[in-house]
């Protein structure tokens, strides 16, 4: 389990290069991973993990300071 720290900054690189690391670091573990929370989700169309955690998105709200279509913008 893990958690992007900038995956709302879509420009930011450290996302990629910490799926990077967190899938090399357990490439030899058979186990279920969890990595993906609500910026992820709506901004990286990849593949990262097994179980994701939705968290603010389920709300309705945007988990990011731009409007996404997914999710509205709190006021």
């Amino acid at each position: 389990m893990s958690q992007f720290a900038c995956a709302d900054e879509l420009e930011n690189p450290l996302t990629t290069q910490q799926l990077q690391l967190f899938q090399e670091t357990i490439s030899e573990i058979d186990a279920s991973t969890s990595l993906s929370n609500s910026p992820f989700i709506l901004g990286w169309p990849v593949p990262s993990g097994d179980i994701t955690r939705p968290g603010l998105m389920l709300y309705g709200a945007s988990p990011s300071h731009k409007p996404h279509p997914n999710a509205a913008q709190q006021k």
